[in-house]
């Protein structure tokens, strides 16, 4: 057998799968560590003098099982698993679950051929490289090319679907990355202080005070003291219900990602960056109005506020026709305010410090939005920014498809306001991906 396949002493195969090359982004986004590699444990046994497929499971480099204590998933069940059975939950495990399945149910293979197992590692990395081009449950195809980050799901009933999933699954940033995890954490809790969360429409229940208050507490002991999967679920088992629910909504509601990114040039330690993506119906959107000028686009940057943030990782920039939510009025007409300096942009964003209960996470107030612009050029309204009269490119977008958030910077207060080179973002959101 190949050196991806390997026959263990207990009979059963190992199909490996290497994960090193992928960006570190997507490995997190997968809710990976330092995780080489993935592997499939296929079960096999003889019946009538053939062998046949017995089940599955799928696990992390790692994530050994004692002998006996495996609870494969059977390839007699009418649908895939709705739960990571075998090993400890994870996105990657869950996803790659669902699709083995799939395959083995309407492709099955010879157990005593090696070559078809050689094809199944072929298919199964090719899959691999897509995973975010399908929705995580379905694996309908999601037609938003490599602009997510992570695998969501593609409709409502899917959404509902994905619940019965464990927590771990379908919230990897509590485990893998908890500076995301706090920052939206952050970013809620200043947009319900500052009544902003009322723009974010389908919370699962009013946000009072106590709920909240019970929430960040969780949240903060989670984060100060997360070891394992068993940790955090005593963690949450103390809390109310309502909790537990508003904790995963928080998560999962917006529909994108925001994934840590390690470190970008030109940024001092006073920063923190975040890729982000945006939900899969505005990621479609913005695909659309890319059409007509070839894949043309540009990337823009908008200072804004820690209240504010949430509203727009749930619902994109919007133009604001409210005269309270409007930064400085609307002096060259009414739009989404946009430039190609991160100096200028900067300047449009408040202090508005909240500390996080618990742990104090070292993030401050002022944010900077890092997007996408379709066909800049048709956007442009000034050289000089209205405001502090530097010289720079000033865009006004009217249509909110035509605008996408790729990334989020968030400084501490007091940290002077960073000066970005254009060509640094673009490598940054080429890289990531």
């Amino acid at each position: 057998m190949s050196q991806y396949v390997q026959l263990q002493q207990d009979g059963s195969l190992r199909i490996y799968f290497p994960l090193a090359s992928y960006s570190r982004v997507r490995r997190t986004g997968w809710g990976l560590k330092n995780e080489q590699c993935v592997y499939v444990r296929v079960l096999l046994s003889l019946h009538r003098g053939k062998l046949w497929l017995a089940g599955f499971c799928v696990h992390l480099e790692g994530d050994e099982v004692p002998p006996g204590r495996h609870s494969p998933c059977s390839l007699q069940q009418m649908e895939p698993p709705e739960r990571v059975t075998c090993g400890t939950p994870n996105r990657l495990v869950y996803q790659l679950s669902r699709i083995v399945w799939r395959y083995l149910r309407c492709r099955p293979t010879n157990p005593a051929l090696p070559l078809g197992w050689e094809r199944f590692h072929s298919d199964i990395t090719a899959e691999l490289g897509e995973l975010a081009q399908h929705c995580i449950v379905c694996h309908y195809e999601i037609q938003t090319g490599n602009s997510l980050l992570r695998s969501t799901t593609c409709s409502r009933r899917c959404s509902l679907y994905f619940r019965q999933s464990q927590l771990a699954v379908r919230v990897p940033e509590m485990f893998v990355d908890q500076d995301a995890a706090g920052m939206l954490f952050w970013a809620m809790d200043a947009a319900i202080r500052c009544n902003t969360l009322n723009l974010v429409e389908g919370r699962p229940f009013p946000l009072t005070n106590t709920v909240m208050k019970f929430a960040l507490s969780a949240m903060g002991a989670v984060l100060e003291d997360i070891v394992d999967y068993n940790t955090f679920a005593r963690a949450m088992n103390i809390t109310p219900s309502e909790v537990q629910l508003f904790i995963s909504w928080v998560f999962t509601s917006y529909r994108g990602a925001l994934i840590t990114l390690p470190s970008l040039g030109g940024l001092s330690e006073d920063y923190r960056v975040f890729m982000a993506n945006a939900k899969q119906k505005l990621e479609i959107a913005f695909a659309e109005k890319l059409k007509p000028s070839g894949g043309h686009s540009g990337v823009v940057f908008h200072g804004t506020t820690c209240d504010r943030l949430y509203p727009i990782l749930h619902n994109g920039l919007q133009t604001q026709v409210r005269r309270d939510m409007m930064q400085w009025g609307n002096v060259l007409g009414t739009g989404i305010y946009t430039t190609d300096n991160s100096e200028v942009a900067m300047g449009y964003a408040r202090d508005f410090a909240v500390p996080f209960p618990n742990r104090p996470i070292d993030l401050g107030a002022f944010v900077l939005l890092i997007c996408e612009l379709a066909e800049p050029t048709k956007h442009k309204k000034a050289d000089r920014d209205p405001l502090s009269q530097k010289s720079c490119q000033i865009f006004v977008t009217t249509d909110p498809e035509d605008l996408i958030l790729r990334a989020v910077v968030v400084a501490t207060p007091g940290a002077e306001l960073p000066h970005m080179q254009l060509r640094d973002a673009h490598r940054m959101i080429r890289i990531a991906r």
